[in-house]
């Protein structure tokens, strides 16, 4: 059975739809639907059109299957929105109620000064690039970000 054979009929089941259903609402035989499912015959580009449509699929989905692709890399996507969110939060908390007792701390006496140094020049820098990843993160769960050539590895170093 070919891929298509194949997303033609997981898309036919998930709309409870009967072999002759389809077949009926795009004019052909149950036979013709049985040979695109089982991959002895292929429809035409009208045909298959007409199949993604009776469907309520996008063509490319039908023919390529990215809906299968997309939530192995979604998965992901949460996760780093997650890690970094967590990151995010700990630079507000930081900003908020940390920084201030150093502050405070080092105006008494020297005592927090590696504490205020490690604080500014290590932890605070390392939020605020993990805060502003936060953005591209969140918009990668509502589009299918998958760079090819140089942009990829532009990301990667990123």
């Amino acid at each position: 059975m070919s891929n298509l054979g194949k997303n033609i009929r997981r898309y036919r089941e998930q709309k409870n739809l009967t072999q002759n259903a389809l077949a009926d609402s795009l004019h052909v035989t149950r036979q013709a639907v049985s040979n695109w499912e089982t991959g002895k015959n292929q429809p035409d580009l009208d045909m298959l059109e007409a199949t993604a449509n009776a469907l309520g699929v996008e063509l490319a989905d039908l023919l390529w299957d990215r809906k299968r692709e997309y939530p192995r890399f979604q998965t992901k996507a949460i996760l780093w929105v997650v890690a970094l969110g967590i990151i995010a939060l700990f630079l507000l908390a930081d900003e908020l109620f940390i920084n201030p007792h150093l502050r405070e701390v080092l105006a008494t006496t020297y005592r927090g000064v590696s504490s205020y140094m490690y604080n500014n020049v290590v932890v605070l820098p390392l939020c605020r690039v993990a805060a502003g990843m936060l953005i591209p993160a969140v918009l990668s769960l509502w589009y299918n970000v998958q760079p090819e050539g140089k942009a990829k590895t532009v990301l990667r170093i990123v």
